[in-house]
């Protein structure tokens, strides 16, 4: 059984990322990207299977729609992608966000492609 937890301190994020076997993520981008919440999905061993983060203030506008972003984005399964995902759709709705946009960490100045596979290769600029 997996575990939702909502982190509010960089500091609990560098506790449990040490057994991540996730993609490597900066704490500090959890103070410099101001999401308005990031979650971890957690194995019963408090290791972390997954994490998002969450936008739904400071969001670009779109007719007819109030924006809701999910950035930050790693699992390790699709199930829990599956848990995941409902969670940050559930928590976005729950603030009045009719559509979620992802994976965006914030805004398209910062990441915003989810890369699949890749060949060792470092990202390149665009």
């Amino acid at each position: 059984m997996k575990q939702l937890f909502k982190i509010q301190d960089p500091a609990v994020w560098r506790s449990l990322a040490a057994s991540a076997s996730l993609p490597v993520f900066d704490p500090g981008d959890i103070i410099r990207h101001a999401p308005d919440a990031h979650w971890v999905l957690l194995h019963e061993e408090a290791r972390i299977a997954g994490r998002c983060s969450l936008w739904w203030q400071q969001v670009p506008h779109h007719a007819g729609h109030r924006l809701g972003l999910i950035g930050h984005y790693a699992v390790e399964t699709a199930e829990a992608g599956h848990q995941l995902l409902a969670n940050a759709c559930r928590e976005l709705a729950a603030r009045g966000c009719t559509l979620a946009v992802g994976p965006m960490d914030g805004n398209t100045w910062r990441r915003y492609r989810f890369v699949t596979e890749g060949n060792g290769e470092p990202p390149f600029f665009l």
